[in-house]
């Protein structure tokens, strides 16, 4: 048997939501490996999972002669499903029945390659009621952190009596370091070294029945990867700051041709990415990048020379993929929390964008989900070189970090957003990543320059890179020339700020929850100007996904929220410049910064409806 607990998990992020509870996104798990004949080998899962939750499994295999068996085991051993068929696949729903850790093991006979992936969904509020009796003793409460959620709230409240605080254990009976704050009838907690995943232990004093409300947020996801084909060894997971390989970016200076340049060194031009001055050319046969690089910072005809680098969304560091929700709509993604925590609906009354087009540069947007009915403008593909610039998938590990079409959606879900703030606004979808989320710096910025040129008002970039992208930085400048400001996602580093966030034409987005403070994923520094909801937001997904709508986090989606923001702003106040409505919409925040001691999130949290009083 192989055991290997747990592979890989792919999460949106969690927030405490308002008026207490716990606001658990989900996880999805996934294993990939293979059967061989004879060799009677079980690959194993293992998962912590609450009471209450979803798990959702689907077991599919190649058409060889595989035959496997899909097996759930509870805390206790105890077998809670079973399923084995020889051809198609399978597919399970089932409610979790107690807190605890849970095994899921795929086994069988014959020969072949197969995928598993479960998910898993958890209660939107956890609280757990019990009786403390009249004697006074103590009362031990015991519950489970999903892995990887890190619990750092806990509240009580006792109805009848008063209830105090004892003990917090983690895993292994550990004590947790806690902050009690006393409180009428109960107690909250705040936990100074967040603990888990595995199951707690809460042990409280008192008379009378209490309700306590365990609250989690997410510390940063696992970032793991497994094969379980025989002989493979793990990979690691890409970066976003490689360049395209055998290909530079150059710009000459004014008086150089470049049909010279390519002829003087051998090179092969590739293509020029008008209003940067920038083109792409292949490095010359027998050199490397590098060596290419030197000579031209020696050649007095060129003023810029730089990789043509990768370009990610921030979520792909993280692996973080969206959850699936069979319970929205769209009435429940237009007026989602996050909507109101920024007084969208006191804004749109004044101003709700019409006419304003938002340019999404991105995997591109499915024009066909109901949720866009007639507030698409046909677009361009820069990925697949046409005029449709809806998402595509092309069932290719294209980024080889062994998965697949991981960022098809993205696009769709970051143009939802920038909707739900502006509703009459307009998406003009640049199709510039591919279903893997990935693409390059020549590419984003060629990007941005057609989306000015076909009429934006407003760019809006949820991708980025580690290093500096002069390219973009001037596709940046030939907007901001024209008067189209460019909203950019700072980055889900937890630290620094990705490119091109960090450039000063760029309005950096970072992401808090719905309190206003700082989301565990997003990056932050002074380089940020503004804040917005990130966490566990609503949106429409392509339906092949397997729902219409779901749930995701990340900087990637504040940003559309700053988008739409600023399109409100825009509609509002025409006779403005977009210098000076991008001012207005940052001279009307609202301050969080003591939400935030020693993290720069920029002004504030955006308030459009501050913004088009």
């Amino acid at each position: 048997m192989r055991r290997l607990g747990l592979l890989f998990f792919l999460a949106a992020f969690a927030l405490p939501a308002a008026g207490g509870g716990a606001d658990l996104s989900g996880a999805k798990y996934r294993i990939r490996g293979d059967l061989r004949a004879g060799a009677g080998e079980t690959d194993v899962l293992s998962f912590v999972g609450a009471a209450g939750s979803t798990l959702r499994l689907r077991l599919a295999y190649d058409s060889g002669d595989i035959e496997p068996s899909l097996r759930l085991v509870g805390p206790g051993g105890e077998v809670i499903l079973m399923e084995k068929r020889a051809k198609g696949e399978i597919r399970i729903a089932r409610r979790l029945p107690e807190d605890g850790i849970y095994r899921l093991e795929v086994g069988g006979d014959g020969t072949g390659v197969y995928e598993a992936t479960a998910s898993l969904r958890h209660p939107r509020r956890i609280r757990r009621a019990f009786d403390l009796g009249s004697d006074n003793g103590v009362r031990r409460f015991s519950f489970a952190v999903p892995g990887p959620a890190r619990i750092t709230e806990i509240a009580a409240r006792a109805r009848r009596g008063s209830v105090r605080f004892v003990s917090l254990k983690g895993p292994g009976n550990t004590p947790v370091a806690v902050q009690p704050v006393p409180g009428a009838g109960g107690f909250a907690l705040r936990v100074t070294e967040p603990s888990g995943p595995g199951v707690h232990e809460l042990a409280v004093q008192g008379s009378g029945a209490a309700t306590v409300t365990v609250r989690f947020s997410f510390d940063r996801p696992l970032l793991a990867e497994v094969d379980l084909r025989d002989g493979t060894e793990p990979k690691p997971a890409p970066g976003p700051a490689s360049g395209r390989a055998g290909e530079v970016l150059v710009k000459l200076s004014g008086g150089a041709r470049l049909d010279r340049f390519i002829e003087r060194y051998g090179s092969l031009l590739l293509g020029e990415i008008p209003g940067t001055g920038y083109a792409r050319c292949r490095v010359p046969s027998g050199l490397s990048d590098s060596e290419f690089l030197d000579l031209l910072g020696a050649d007095h005809d060129v003023v810029g020379a730089e990789r043509n680098l990768l370009v990610a969304v921030p979520e792909g560091s993280q692996s973080s993929l969206p959850v699936l929700d069979d319970n929205l709509d769209e009435v429940g993604v237009l007026f989602q929390p996050a909507a109101d925590r920024i007084g969208l609906p006191a804004a749109h009354p004044l101003s709700e964008g019409d006419g304003i087009v938002i340019a999404v540069v991105d995997t591109g947007v499915d024009p066909d989900h109901p949720f866009f009915a007639g507030r698409v403008l046909p677009g361009v593909d820069l990925v697949g070189g046409d005029e449709d610039a809806r998402e595509e998938r092309d069932f290719a590990d294209n980024d080889g970090d062994g998965l697949f079409d991981e960022g098809y959606g993205h696009g769709t879900f970051v143009a939802s957003l920038a909707l739900v703030a502006a509703p009459g606004a307009m998406i003009l979808p640049v199709r510039v990543l591919d279903s893997d989320a990935t693409g390059d710096s020549a590419t984003v910025a060629l990007g941005i320059v057609m989306a000015v040129d076909r009429g934006a008002d407003v760019v809006n970039l949820s991708l980025g890179s580690t290093l500096p992208m002069e390219v973009v930085r001037e596709a940046m400048r030939y907007a901001d020339d024209r008067g189209v400001p460019v909203v950019v996602a700072a980055g889900n580093e937890a630290d620094q700020l990705l490119f091109p966030a960090r450039y000063a034409l760029a309005l950096a987005v970072t992401a808090t929850d719905l309190a206003g403070v700082a989301a565990p994923f997003t990056s932050f520094g002074s380089q940020a100007d503004l804040a917005a909801p990130g966490v566990d937001l609503a949106g429409p997904l392509p339906p092949d996904l397997g729902a219409l709508y779901g749930r995701w986090s990340g900087t990637s989606f504040a940003a559309p929220l700053v988008s739409g923001s600023l399109a409100l702003v825009m509609r509002r106040f025409p006779m403005l410049n977009g210098r000076q409505q991008v001012n207005r919409l940052l001279d009307n925040v609202e301050d969080i910064s003591l939400l935030n001691p020693q993290i720069d999130l920029g002004r504030g949290l955006v308030r459009p409806d501050q913004a088009v009083r």
